[in-house]
This record gives C-alpha cells, sequence and structure tokens, in this order.
C-alpha cells in the first residue's frame, strides 16, 4: 500500500503508547513523549514526515535515531466523539514520499481499523451493561421515545412485584403515582432546564411508594 517496510497500530495512553500491532520492528511500549505519533494524534489528522531528520518535531527523537526510521505517515484512529484513540503508522528507513493514491489508501485503511476497535469497544461496553443490569440492585427500565418500557431488570420487576411480560409496552408513566402526573410535568420542563427530572414516586401493587430519581 504505502511500500513501506515496518508498519504498526498503537493506542495512546496518557503517558505511554502501546503496540497492538507491528510488522517490520519490534516494539511494545514506548514513552508518549518519545513518540511522533503524539503528534498525528494533536493534529486529528493524517500526518506525513518526508525525512524525519529534517523535522523538528522527530530529528531529536531518541527512537527514530535509534531505530535509524527516515520516514512517517501516520493516521489518527478518531471515535465517533473526535477522540483519538491512537494510531496507525507506515515507517521507513530511508526518506520518501507517498503518492495521492497511497495516501488515500492509508486514510482508508485508518478508518477500517477504527471501526473494528469502535465494534470490539461496544461489544464491551454492552456486555457491561448487560452484566450490570442483571445484578445491581438499583431499578432500571429501557424506555422506548414515547415512554413505553421496552426492557426491566430483576431489581425492577422484584420491587414492583410483576412479571416482565406483565409490563413490557406498558407506558412509564402508568406506574408511579397519580397515574405519573408529575412525572409527565417533568417531561414538558425537561427541555426548558439542564437539570432535567429530579424525582417523583412510584407506586407498586403492595400500595406502597417509592421515590424514584
Amino acid at each position: 500500500m504505502a511500500d513501506c517496510p515496518a508498519s504498526l497500530i498503537a493506542m495512546m495512553e496518557e503517558d505511554t503508547q502501546r503496540i497492538q500491532s507491528c510488522v517490520g520492528m519490534e516494539l511494545d511500549i514506548v514513552e508518549r513523549r518519545n513518540t511522533v505519533c503524539q503528534y498525528t494524534i494533536m493534529s486529528k489528522e493524517l500526518l506525513v514526515i518526508t525525512d524525519t531528520l529534517d523535522d523538528p518535531r522527530s530529528s531529536a527523537n531518541p527512537l527514530i535515531r535509534e531505530g535509524n526510521i527516515r520516514f512517517y505517515a501516520g493516521v489518527p484512529l478518531l471515535d465517533d466523539e473526535g477522540y483519538a484513540l491512537g494510531t496507525i503508522c507506515v515507517i521507513d528507513f530511508e526518506p520518501k514520499s507517498l503518492s495521492e493514491k497511497q495516501v488515500d489508501s492509508l486514510s482508508q485503511l485508518g478508518k477500517a481499523v477504527t471501526k473494528i476497535l469502535l465494534g470490539k469497544r461496544r461489544k464491551v461496553q454492552a456486555g457491561y451493561f448487560e452484566e450490570i443490569f442483571h445484578i445491581t440492585n438499583n431499578l432500571i427500565c429501557v424506555l422506548d421515545m414515547h415512554y413505553l418500557i421496552k426492557e426491566i431488570n430483576p431489581a425492577f420487576a422484584e420491587i414492583l412485584n410483576v412479571e416482565k411480560f406483565q409490563i413490557l409496552g406498558t407506558p412509564f408513566f402508568k406506574l408511579l403515582d397519580h397515574d405519573g402526573v408529575d412525572f409527565q410535568k417533568a417531561l414538558q420542563k425537561i427541555s426548558k432546564t439542564p437539570q432535567g427530572i429530579q424525582h417523583t414516586t412510584m407506586m407498586p401493587q403492595n400500595g406502597s411508594t417509592i421515590i424514584i430519581e
């Protein structure tokens, strides 16, 4: 793609760069201050240094000098919010440049790698939420855009003394005290205040009242 003998994918942490995959070099963990990728992260766009010894960002870098690295091209791996997860870069041991086609291919590869990383992260987050959803003592329910109940956790079913099949599709405010009058009023105000809903009450089948936030 870029006709370079070395390449790597790395995740950038606060003080270190952790190499996830590396070809043509032997690297594991690098101090962030000694990386060229830190400049790719800061720029949030593809960075090409045709000759590392002629560029002030890399000319005095010990990793560059010890590894005889003369060419660097890196793409930041940005999530949906623009936060840089890390970089994918190609490296050569002599000065060179990339064609427009090679630059475009490297950018496209960066997008593909980012998509894979985000997919893995979402899978981990979904698994974590699923675990918490089932073991927490806090009441959790999932509502659709019309405030109909789509899912409830075990604690929710236990406290309200209901079965899941009995409650799915039910308007949430129907579970609240006074038919959810306070809740519905709060919904009307939610777009006018940054605080949102502070608290209201819920009435289980046993007639007791539960304060919810």
